[in-house]
């Protein structure tokens, strides 16, 4: 293998590897990337087991192989050479790599590519393929990972949810997520998105729904493909390729959590709300990260008590004329949903003490985002 490429293009394949390489050494070869040269072309790919990213960028072909190395002090290596120098890379004895730009060369140790993992990519069940908007989908990604579980105990919570649903005669594309304690589902229409049919619903780990975002939002093109199955997610967006596995697990039903018998609204400032809780969270307990919010008409008063450092005490005006109760809710969780939802004028729907909140906005059609009571 010997090819020459510049130093913008290879950085470009490159970027694509380093949030995929696995940095843990379980395996010596997921810290590396696989690169393949023929034809005046150079893929680069990389994989942990779960997701597996391909790129490809243009280079001088000298001699055609495949080898893999090592992502990261490669990128690093490249990013130091000369803007001005073409950058040399062949292949020697005993998998070794030699990369030449300008008067600088270095000699790093690289694996055979027979030692880089197989992912396998049999499909199973039925295919669904569509070709989606870019930006649409990603607003669909971003309005809901903020309420991905973290805990990997829970794993089936560990990731978005993607469906196909019919609301009101109107076909939707769904994406939902939820650590059990705060939801945020994102419906667009499918004549917006794309006419993606999803025979089964797919739950998209949250890293390769971080992957799959950062893809996106790199391209300047408008559509990419999407082709699902129940055993694998394809992502095609121009010179690149993303293949995801989804989680094998059934996604719970969040229907039950979605409130319908909410008897209150009450309309209040994203700003002045946000800017209310953030002088809550410095004082708020890392126990319980708890604040009474005290509905009372056209206002709320918030509360934290916090026995290690004291108390803080600040109120919102509101448009309310609902019954009037005190409850508690997670800071965290209520600021979350604020720094999601774009206009100014907000919505919060609400029942009794002990009934979760449904926060929603006219400027954020089909989004809602539940957040679920504590006790205080």
């Amino acid at each position: 293998m010997d090819f020459k490429i510049q130093k913008k293009d290879f950085l470009k394949g490159l970027e694509k590897t380093l949030t995929v390489v696995e940095r843990r050494n379980t395996m010596p070869s997921l810290n590396h990337a696989l690169i393949e040269v023929k034809d005046n072309f150079l893929q680069i790919s990389a994989t942990d087991l779960e997701i597996f990213t391909s790129s490809e960028v243009k280079c001088q072909t000298l001699e055609t192989g495949r080898l893999a190395i090592p992502a990261k002090q490669v990128y690093e290596i490249v990013k130091e050479c000369g803007d001005s120098d073409a950058i040399r890379l062949k292949a020697t004895d005993a998998n070794k790599i030699e990369i030449t730009a300008g008067k600088s060369k270095f000699k790093i140790l690289g694996l055979s590519s027979d030692s880089f993992p197989h992912f396998k990519t049999s499909p199973k069940g039925q295919l669904s393929s569509a070709k989606l908007k870019c930006r649409d989908f990603i607003r669909l990604l971003q309005k809901t990972e903020h309420a991905i579980c973290l805990e990997e105990i829970r794993y089936f919570l560990t990731g978005i949810y993607l469906e196909t649903t019919e609301v009101s005669g109107e076909m939707f594309l769904r994406a939902v997520a939820t650590d059990g304690h705060r939801l945020a589902l994102m419906d667009i229409p499918q004549n917006e998105v794309g006419e993606l049919k999803l025979q089964k619903g797919l739950i998209i780990p949250r890293k390769g729904a971080l992957e799959l975002r950062r893809l996106l939002e790199s391209t300047t093109e408008e559509y990419f493909e999407l082709t699902a199955d129940e055993n694998l997610i394809k992502v095609q967006v121009a010179e690149n390729n993303l293949w995801i596995r989804p989680i094998d697990g059934e996604f719970p039903d969040y229907r039950r959590v979605l409130p319908s018998n909410l008897s209150s609204k009450l309309e209040v400032s994203r700003r002045e709300l946000a800017t209310s809780l953030r002088r809550m969270a410095l004082l708020v307990s890392d126990r319980s990260r708890v604040v009474s919010f005290d509905f009372q008409k056209n206002k709320i008063v918030f509360t934290t008590v916090n026995p290690d450092i004291g108390e803080a005490n600040d109120e919102v005006e509101t448009v309310y004329d609902g019954s009037e109760f005190k409850t508690g809710f997670n800071v965290k969780f209520f600021t979350d949903a604020i720094a999601n939802l774009d206009g100014d004028e907000l919505t919060i729907s609400l029942g009794e003490k002990l009934q979760p909140a449904l926060i929603t906005c006219a400027t954020n059609p089909g989004y809602q985002i539940v957040v679920m009571p504590m006790r205080i």
